[in-house]
């Protein structure tokens, strides 16, 4: 009896062990049935690391933008502070247009040297003057600093002009600075304001 009981044991030890080993095959044909061909996994690859460049680029974009908004930040500021009732300048540099506003209305105008040249004692400076707005100025009062340092300006005057600035136009306006040299002429400090603002009446109906 004790013979016949460990013979029905091993019988039923090697039917597990046979279920075992055909498990086993089952899951290994199983895995090489999901293993991805050599182009696949090589795509796959590819798109991992594209997600990780396109993480990158996030990264960079939003460290790039919060860059870009301190500058933004950092010029609003200093606009803030600049003044535009006087625009300054160079007499070696003309014909470059420079903004400035009117003290009296906010309009803003461009100025520019257009040529220099010896007068009496001093000199004359041609101004050309352009009014983008479409406002008329009738008469304007032009304030002149010059100096060979911008941040002194030891010469002032003020002169008074009759004339108009006509909108959308250009106006040539002398300029007589005397008992000036060469050296002290550098720097050109120019404020205008203006005597009378006018606007074209508003169309009828």
């Amino acid at each position: 009896m004790q013979q016949k009981k460990t013979g029905n044991g091993m019988k039923r030890s090697g039917v597990a062990l046979t279920l075992v080993c055909l498990s086993f095959a089952r899951s290994v044909r199983a895995a090489d049935a999901v293993k991805p061909s050599p182009e696949v996994a090589a795509l796959q690859q590819r798109v991992r690391e594209l997600e990780k460049q396109v993480q990158a680029l996030r990264e960079d974009t939003a460290e790039k933008i919060q860059q870009r908004v301190a500058v933004d930040n950092a010029i609003a500021s200093i606009l803030e502070k600049v003044s535009l009732d006087v625009t300054v300048l160079e007499p070696s540099r003309p014909n470059i247009y420079q903004p400035v506003r009117l003290d009296s209305s906010g309009l803003i105008l461009l100025v520019s040297i257009e040529h220099v040249e010896p007068y009496l004692d001093g000199y004359k400076i041609v101004l050309s003057i352009g009014n983008p707005s479409s406002a008329k100025l009738s008469g304007y009062d032009l304030t002149s600093s010059w100096s060979y340092d911008e941040a002194r300006y030891r010469k002032k005057r003020s002169d008074t002009f009759t004339g108009t600035l006509e909108p959308g136009t250009w106006t040539k306006t002398e300029l007589i600075l005397p008992e000036t040299s060469g050296s002290e002429l550098r720097f050109v400090a120019i404020g205008i304001k203006a005597t009378n603002v006018m606007l074209r009446r508003q169309a009828a109906n």
